[in-house]
């Protein structure tokens, strides 16, 4: 008899993936619209800069005024890639998971429910690197591509005048800032370079406890759309975020959340997704999406999605293997559209 773990094919496990919860993903729900798929391994990205300029006015009799068009830059960037694996061997399978019978499964339905449980653990590892690609590229305006035998950036093309580090009687915490004015600012910079009206304002826990702590904020933070049961606090707590209210000045009407998320990297330390003392300002109206380049695969050819897993058991029988592979770039493409604080 075919041993069972063997029958399992990509579109099957692909299948499966998608029963799994997600990982924490505030930042792609708020601001990735969608997700596109190239048979190549290099991503196109066109940044987009929008203008202001006006209409000008010519004679009736007289000919048409020529204009360039509102401009972008076209980037083509080498797509990260992962390649990630877990090996078994036949104790893993017989070893009883937690909260499980040992005498409710048979070996079958034991290989099937570690599937799920070692797929899961794949693809949040994935996911959280989508996540910390998009933190990242609001921060920064850039990804560092950083991994075995790979260290590259990705810029986005970010104005040095979106990326804003506070001093002296403007930083938060010191008593002599104005936050509103502050606000009103980021939110003009925004406006001015044509890109969609900013909406939404994310803080880190350190920036979000001195936005509290400010007494003129707290006065004036509206929290209305929450007892009109707009915001779903249970969703959003779920993502480890936090809905603070609604504040408005001149030219401006934000949304503000602090985001608690936190992933592990390589060297096991928990890092913020968004930098504790950091206000992001930006639009969810902006064009914001992943791409995902080909996954190169002798089994599929050249597959196109968003990730390959594959499950096999060596000829011997002794070890068995469960991959995912992935190709994900965030696609920055109004960057404009975006302010980066270090407000502390």
């Amino acid at each position: 008899m075919t041993d069972p773990i063997i029958q399992y094919t990509p579109v099957e496990l692909v299948r499966a993936m998608r029963q799994i919860p997600t990982d924490t993903t505030f930042l792609q729900d708020l601001f990735v619209k969608e997700r596109n798929y190239t048979d190549k391994e290099y991503i196109e990205i066109d940044q987009v800069f929008g203008t202001q300029t006006i209409a000008t006015y010519v004679s009736r009799d007289g000919d048409s005024t020529k204009i360039g068009k509102d401009g972008y830059n076209s980037k083509l960037h080498f797509a990260p890639y992962i390649n990630e694996e877990i090996t078994y061997t036949s104790r893993d399978v017989n070893v009883r998971l937690a909260g499980v019978n040992r005498y409710e499964a048979n070996a079958e339905q034991a290989i099937a429910q570690r599937t799920a449980k070692w797929l899961q653990q794949l693809q949040g590892r994935v996911m959280r690197r989508e996540e910390q690609q998009v933190a990242e590229a609001l921060s920064t305006g850039k990804v560092a591509v950083s991994g075995v035998d790979v260290d590259y950036e990705v810029d986005f093309g970010q104005n040095a005048n979106n990326l804003i580090t506070l001093a002296g009687a403007n930083i938060w915490g010191t008593g002599t800032e104005d936050k509103t004015a502050q606000m009103e600012t980021w939110s003009a910079l925004i406006a001015d370079s044509g890109a969609p009206t900013a909406d939404v304002m994310i803080l880190g826990t350190e920036a979000a406890q001195l936005f509290l702590k400010d007494s003129t904020i707290l006065g004036n933070l509206d929290n209305r759309r929450v007892e009109r049961g707009e915001i779903n606090l249970k969703q959003i707590n779920s993502q480890r975020a936090t809905y603070l209210g609604t504040y408005s000045g001149v030219g401006m009407n934000i949304e503000v959340y602090s985001y608690q998320g936190l992933y592990t990297n390589s060297s096991g330390t928990d890092v913020p997704y968004i930098p504790t003392d950091y206000a992001i300002m930006g639009s969810t109206q902006a064009d914001f999406r992943f791409h995902y380049a080909k996954i190169e695969n002798l089994k599929e050819g050249d597959f196109q999605g968003r990730w390959f897993p594959l499950q096999w058991i060596d000829d011997n029988g002794k070890k068995g293997h469960i991959t995912l592979e992935s190709s994900p770039l965030v696609g920055m493409h109004q960057p404009a559209a975006f302010v980066a604080v270090e407000v502390k």
